[in-house]
């Protein structure tokens, strides 16, 4: 896409660059007449690399634009919502909801976590930069049909933020969050 508005942009400048030229044959000098020598450059190979996308969290150290910078990041959740669907109909779907007080349904089912667990949580929300990451960890194209796909929403202080993301996608940091979400009303063994 880069390479295209790049050849765009100087497909213009040359035609505005002639059209002027031809306009005022004055403006047409010795120098632009004359033939320039040929370099002999070697032309590099393209190479594409893909990967996951990253988040927008700035690096320790760092000083973060303002727009990164998430104001309320004091302040615990609200109340969030985790959705894990994919791979068919042979593994259902699961739904978690946890509020800011620690009661929380997972799959209609309800149940209480500790002050401590909803800190902690909270916590992992303020390390990865929730409301200031990026929205999607998905790869281009329709599901595969073999990797699980999650949403995640955070409601704090009247803001709301959703981030999707797919198995294969995602920072080791946020993997770390859904894998503590998904701890919650989970059945003992």
């Amino acid at each position: 896409m880069r390479l295209r508005l790049k050849s765009l942009w100087m497909l213009v400048l040359v035609a505005g660059v002639l059209t002027a030229c031809a306009a005022d044959p004055a403006a047409v000098t010795e120098e632009a007449v004359q033939p320039s020598t040929p370099t002999l450059e070697p032309t590099r190979p393209v190479i594409v690399v893909t990967r996951p996308p990253v988040t927008l969290t700035p690096l320790p150290g760092e000083v973060p634009d303002e727009e990164l910078i998430d104001p309320d990041i004091d302040l615990v959740f609200d109340r969030l919502q985790l959705v894990r669907t994919g791979r068919g109909d042979e593994i259902p779907p699961i739904q978690i909801v946890l509020n800011q007080d620690g009661t929380y349904t997972r799959d209609g089912v309800p149940g209480t976590i500790s002050p401590e667990d909803v800190a902690a949580i909270d916590a992992l929300l303020d390390e990865i930069s929730f409301f200031t990451m990026d929205a999607s960890m998905l790869p281009a194209g329709p599901p595969d049909g073999v990797s699980f796909r999650y949403a995640l929403t955070v409601s704090r202080a009247g803001a709301e933020r959703s981030v999707q993301s797919q198995d294969g996608f995602m920072p080791q940091p946020y993997l770390d969050l859904l894998t503590r979400l998904f701890e919650i009303g989970q059945p003992q063994a």
